[in-house]
């Protein structure tokens, strides 16, 4: 008996630790929302006292922020009885809309009857935002990409291509959906193989910048070949200009 309840006390201190981290939103509720538990991190976020918040039912709560409809469909969803996880929108007591990953979990009884929910949950808003930086940036460089007249492709080293200018599609005649993947030994000359003179596979095979002049139906490329590294050193791909 002491052992099980040194186990026990063990596990209460445990979860008081985690329970007690400011970084962690967590709560418990039944399955109309109401709230059984908050930790204090969770108060703090709604800018309220945790004996206010329980008794409430989150979804009223939700019902002041910006993601009303999107928690009155999980509130149809309640009687779940397996861990899901969202991602909402959420209006802090800052004023500001903060995006909330949430784990919940199903808590059952002995008999294996459903309880109540816990959830925990993270604030991933600056993590959203450094996402949405990072398609910008590809969108800003797509588009300066398409607005020179130069051909520009970028290979993975088995020379399928990964993303190439406008210039490049034109020539091919060929969408960007279609040409991700796509050989352009292939898309230019009908090829099943590499041509023999191919700069970006002597980048690929030397991992150093290649420059050569090729003379392909009357027409003479200039091309450039650039070796792309990681910080490892290791080759992720080569980017052709021409």
């Amino acid at each position: 008996m002491e052992k099980r309840d040194l186990i026990g006390k063990d596990y209460s201190l445990l979860y008081e630790s985690i329970a007690d981290n400011p970084d962690l939103l967590i709560c418990r509720w039944n399955s109309d929302t109401t709230l059984t538990f908050v930790n204090r991190a969770y108060a703090e976020f709604y800018g309220m006292e945790r004996d206010q918040l329980l008794g409430k039912q989150w979804i009223d709560l939700a019902e002041k922020g910006p993601c009303n409809e999107l928690e009155k469909t999980l509130h149809k969803r309640a009687e779940v009885e397996h861990p899901f996880q969202r991602e909402d929108p959420v209006l802090a007591a800052d004023g500001a809309v903060h995006w909330i990953y949430w784990y919940n979990q199903p808590v059952h009884d002995t008999a294996g009857k459903l309880i109540e929910y816990q959830s925990v949950g993270i604030d991933v808003t600056e993590q959203k935002k450094a996402r949405r930086r990072i398609i910008e940036s590809e969108q800003t460089l797509q588009l300066i990409l398409d607005n020179i007249d130069e051909i520009v492709a970028y290979h993975k080293p088995d020379l399928s291509i990964v993303w190439a200018n406008k210039a490049f599609r034109e020539r091919v005649a060929v969408d960007k959906e279609s040409l991700q993947g796509s050989m352009c030994y292939h898309l230019w000359y009908g090829k099943q193989n590499p041509c023999d003179d191919c700069p970006v596979l002597k980048a690929v095979r030397e991992k150093k910048t290649v420059v050569e002049e090729i003379e392909q139906n009357g027409i003479i490329w200039h091309i450039k070949a650039y070796p792309i590294f990681d910080d490892s050193g290791n080759l992720l791909g080569v980017v052709d200009l021409a």
